[in-house]
């Protein structure tokens, strides 16, 4: 019966203190709230794809950026913000600066980005994010994805 109430109690007081609630439940889902440790999230892989990423932007909606590259139809990752964010950097870089594609749909519209320092930061709003890394040419790169409060 102890374990139980230690089960129930460190889930609260995680979300009290800002860490990272469910750290990657899988490789592409990510909770954020304030204060999050560890600072920088990284989350890192290989992307190949063969969608348009200017394909998954709404139609008839404005967008911050140029999208390019390619990627898939599932998202790279969906992060969830439980509340709003002051400030947010999310960074996308790749080795030997090749360039990388970054696309961002949440609950403020569409966020397009690229370069090898792919980069959207400020303040964020609560909400779900659905983000997608692409390649220049549809060829398979590796990246990593870092996610910070502070400027990167």
């Amino acid at each position: 019966m102890k374990h139980s109430w230690v089960a129930l109690t460190l889930p609260i007081l995680m979300s009290l203190a800002g860490i990272a609630l469910g750290a990657p439940t899988s490789a592409q889902e990510l909770t954020l709230l304030p204060r999050f440790a560890p600072d920088p999230t990284v989350n890192s892989g290989k992307i190949r794809g063969d969608l348009s990423l200017a394909d998954l932007a709404p139609p008839n909606k404005p967008m911050d950026g140029k999208c390019g590259g390619y990627g898939i139809q599932k998202p790279t990752l969906t992060l969830t913000l439980p509340r709003q964010m002051p400030f947010l950097s999310l960074l996308v870089t790749t080795e030997a600066n090749k360039t990388l594609n970054l696309l961002v749909r949440g609950p403020e519209g569409t966020f397009c980005r690229q370069g090898s320092r792919a980069t959207l930061a400020g303040t964020w709003a609560a909400g779900k994010y659905e983000i997608w890394i692409g390649t220049a040419r549809g060829n398979t790169q590796s990246y990593r994805l870092s996610l910070s409060e502070v400027n990167q």
